[in-house]
């Protein structure tokens, strides 16, 4: 069973907030991978994981450099990713760096499991 869970991997600085998306996917059946800051997330991607959701606003770090680090990598430039966030530039943002898709913050957990069901489907 282990083998067949798809593999999330979260990136934000909001510690709260990453513990309730881990919870909530974990208990959707998800295997959750997390990067407290942004930082070391690229070592973490290239463990493959299924998709990826990336804040886009993180102390010190830009989600979207990150986004086009990722998308430039050949190990991990077929994962999807989903960037969430409040700026108001957040749809420029992900098409300037090639995301995959994106949500509004606030945000509940319905919302990101119907965004990553798209990209993963059952």
């Amino acid at each position: 069973m282990e083998k067949n869970r798809k593999t999330v991997l979260i990136a934000d600085d909001d510690v709260d907030l990453l513990q309730l998306v881990q919870m909530q996917l974990q208990h959707a059946g998800f295997r959750v991978l997390l990067s407290v800051n942004g930082f070391g997330i690229t070592k973490l991607a290239e463990s493959r994981p299924d998709i990826i959701l990336l804040d886009i606003t993180m102390d010190g770090i830009s989600g979207g450099d990150i986004c086009l680090k990722l998308k430039a990598n050949a190990l991990t430039s077929s994962i999807p990713i989903i960037m969430f966030s409040a700026n108001d530039n957040i749809e420029q943002i992900v098409h300037d760096c090639g995301a995959n898709d994106f949500v509004r913050k606030p945000f509940n957990a319905e919302i990101i499991r119907e965004k990553i069901a798209r990209y993963l489907p059952a």
